[in-house]
């Protein structure tokens, strides 16, 4: 599996605050989970991080 760089979970991160309002530190993750992700964008990771484990969008808690 590809490790994550810098600037792919600075994406990631940036995805997860702006979506979910958490970052990898908050949600738990390791780099043996984020490179699960690793082959995905950063975005796309987050997103599908989310989807893989029913992570709710900040806006739709609000609903």
């Amino acid at each position: 599996m590809p490790s994550p760089d810098h600037d792919w979970l600075l994406a990631f991160d940036e995805e997860l605050w702006r979506v979910y309002a958490l970052d990898h530190h908050i949600a738990g993750l390791d780099t043996v989970l984020l490179a699960r992700y690793a082959h995905l964008s950063g975005a796309q990771a987050a997103r599908q991080f989310a989807a893989d484990h029913a992570v709710v969008p900040v806006d739709a808690c609000a609903k």
